[in-house]
């Protein structure tokens, strides 16, 4: 399909957190048969130190013990895939990084089974069931959510394969990127994020004239109302973050609820779909930055260098571990795809359909997501109203705040330490940011909101300036 002909004037991306193919998709095997998944007969397996074998089980849990996160760094997901077989790592990387959580050890080769009532995804299963699967989307780095993410928006992680907690992480990712050249062509765009965006460590985004694009997740849902009756104010490109701070968070990250990131699929997904101009006109990608430790039983293959930029000993030469990834428009078939994809894909996709200009090797050989899409594939939306979260044990609220949970995780930390950044570049009014330092310290809740209140006013001040 050429650009001229493509019925896409949006695309609307939508990334959540560290979940593997098989453990969130790999049942969609009894939808689509011919998908690379799990066969429940003939369960894929790793051993641990003593050869005791796990086995895949459809025993996924929605909301974790805190402490459970799988380690995904470089050099973990290198055991991961290659030791002491391929991908035969994953039992024995846990054990030898969670000695104090041994007992949970088979959650690394759990999955969600889309046919069990205790284990199946209502939102993204339904999805799945009725729009595009892609089975060979891979992270584009075997490693942890930054650079992941980074080449997701700039086609790069500027030679960085860890997610370092310094000071030196805020000036590293100058890179161009997709916004850079959306904005050259006259590109409307915009990044929604639920509390801290992740994507304002790259540079550029802090600069003229890039600022002004970034809003808080309720902007989103504004602007799809506001395109029920003018369509055309709906920016074209769209990149969606999740709540990664309490008091709920939809990233599912472990060990946060899935329940609340398949809440946050399900308004997405809904907002959008309830806009009928809107619909007809829109490619919404549901996918995650990466696998987070679980296992996928599929080894990944090589890959085209982004750059000649090599900080740490990683040449950026294979990709990273497989992750769900769904195409939901009127304009995908209800099927599988076994094309080899990763986040390159989209800006590949971008870049034809707006001419924007390759912005590294890894985008330029990219396939591209343009011969999925198919005009009038799908005529009209059937499931909109049928898709509902799955609850939490007991019937709870799926957005209920987890008051039984008032311990921060890596990434909320990382997070925090975001927030850090943005308040040390805060111009003190009145003696306001000592005030924010103080109430900081009381709590980690408060720490939450503390930070939300820095983003505000961080993204306000770079719109003055």
């Amino acid at each position: 399909m050429s650009a001229a002909t493509d019925p896409i004037k949006h695309i609307v991306v939508l990334m959540l957190e560290n979940r593997s193919f098989d453990q969130m998709l790999g049942s969609m095997t009894s939808c689509y048969p011919g998908i690379d998944g799990i066969d429940p007969g003939h369960p894929f397996a790793n051993n641990d130190e003593n050869g005791v074998r796990y086995f895949q089980k459809p025993d996924a849990t929605y909301k974790l013990r805190h402490g459970f996160d799988p380690k995904h760094e470089h050099g973990n997901v290198h055991d991961q895939l290659n030791s002491p077989a391929p991908n035969g790592g994953f039992v024995l990387d846990y054990r030898r990084t969670h000695k104090h959580l041994l007992g949970m050890t088979q959650e690394v080769m759990n999955y969600f089974d889309r046919n069990s009532p205790n284990t199946r995804l209502n939102v993204l299963h339904a999805l799945a069931e009725q729009y595009m699967v892609l089975d060979r989307w891979y992270s584009p780095v075997p490693g942890p959510t930054w650079p992941n993410r980074f080449f997701a928006h700039s086609g790069t992680s500027n030679g960085w394969v860890s997610m370092g907690i310094n000071p030196a992480y805020w000036w590293r990712y100058d890179q161009v990127t997709l916004y850079d050249r959306l904005f050259e062509r006259g590109v409307p765009w915009r990044i929604y994020h639920g509390d801290v965006p992740l994507s304002i460590m790259l540079r550029r985004l802090r600069q003229k004239p890039l600022t002004g694009n970034m809003h808080f997740l309720p902007r989103f849902f504004d602007d799809v109302q506001k395109a029920r009756t003018q369509p055309d104010t709906f920016p074209a490109y769209s990149f969606i973050e999740p709540h990664y701070l309490r008091p709920y968070r939809t990233d599912q990250h472990p060990p946060h609820d899935i329940s609340h990131g398949e809440g946050l699929i399900r308004e997405v997904y809904q907002a959008i779909t309830g806009s009928p101009a809107l619909w007809d006109s829109t490619l919404l990608i549901v996918i995650y930055d990466e696998h987070g430790g679980f296992f996928d039983h599929y080894s990944p293959p090589k890959a085209v260098p982004p750059d000649d930029l090599n900080c740490e000993g990683f040449a950026f030469d294979r990709y990273g571990v497989r992750v769900p990834a769904l195409l939901i428009s009127p304009h995908v078939r209800k099927d599988y795809d076994s094309i080899p994809f990763d986040h390159t894909s989209i800006l590949k996709y971008a870049t034809e359909k707006w001419g924007l200009g390759y912005l590294t090797a890894r985008v330029e050989n990219a396939n591209s997501l343009a011969p999925l899409i198919e005009s009038g594939a799908q005529p009209e939306n059937v499931i909109a109203a049928n898709v509902v979260p799955a609850q939490k044990a007991g019937g709870a609220a799926v957005m209920a705040i987890e008051e039984e949970d008032q311990e921060s995780d890596d990434l909320e930390f990382a997070a925090l330490d975001i927030a850090d950044r943005m308040e040390e570049e805060l111009v003190d009014a009145g003696g306001s940011k000592s005030a924010r330092i103080a109430r900081a310290q009381l709590n980690r809740a408060e720490a939450a909101s503390i930070a939300r209140e820095r983003v505000a006013l961080y993204l306000a001040q770079l719109e003055r300036q």
